[in-house]
Formats: structure tokens, C-alpha cells, sequence
């Protein structure tokens, strides 16, 4: 199981336990992909 956003942080939305379901990582995929059409960058943390 992945932590999604319902609404997504880079949209707006909130880091809150309001904000998260938890999904299974084929559809935390698709809902990303949904979300976020096109390439995707993986975020830099350094």
C-alpha cells in the first residue's frame, strides 16, 4: 500500500491526515498519472 494525496501538494493541497488515502500502487499510479499527465521528473531532496 502506498500514501497518496487526494489532492496533490504541488496542486495546493495540504500535508494532512484530511489530505491521504491509502491506495495500492497500481492505482496510486494511475491517480498520479491522472493527476500529472506527462513526463515525470523524480523530485531532487538534496
Amino acid at each position: 500500500m502506498d500514501v497518496d494525496h487526494v489532492r496533490a501538494l504541488a496542486r495546493g493541497g495540504e500535508d494532512t491526515d484530511g489530505n491521504v488515502q491509502a491506495l495500492c500502487r497500481p492505482c496510486h499510479g494511475v491517480k498520479t498519472g491522472e493527476d500529472f499527465p506527462g513526463p515525470v521528473r523524480p523530485s531532487r531532496t538534496d
